[in-house]
């Protein structure tokens, strides 16, 4: 689906070990990013030329990784929270839009 939604590298950034590799031996991703270890945005950056990411899903339900989520993807890029929240994001609404 990612290669779908968007004609760049589909990224893929996760702590699980499992579902990793699982991206990186299934094709599913052609890069694969720890947040522990790398600087995901800055990474991200890089890979698509200082542009960000065309489309972006986040499944952690987490306040940090919804922010990466939204630093990385570029203006008028797709967002897309599949998450469920146990309490509402700290992300103010002005910060989920841009010019």
């Amino acid at each position: 689906m990612a290669r779908l939604a968007a004609p760049g590298p589909p990224v893929l950034s996760g702590h699980s070990r499992a579902r990793k590799d699982k991206a990186a031996s299934s094709g599913v991703a052609d890069h694969v990013l720890d947040p522990s270890a790398d600087d995901v945005k800055a990474r991200v950056l890089e890979l698509t030329n200082g542009a960000g990411a065309d489309a972006a899903v986040e499944c952690a339900g987490v306040n940090a990784v919804l922010d990466t989520t939204l630093d990385v993807v570029r203006s008028a890029g797709v967002v897309v929270n599949v998450s469920i929240w146990g309490s509402s994001s700290t992300r103010s609404d002005p910060s989920l839009t841009r010019e």
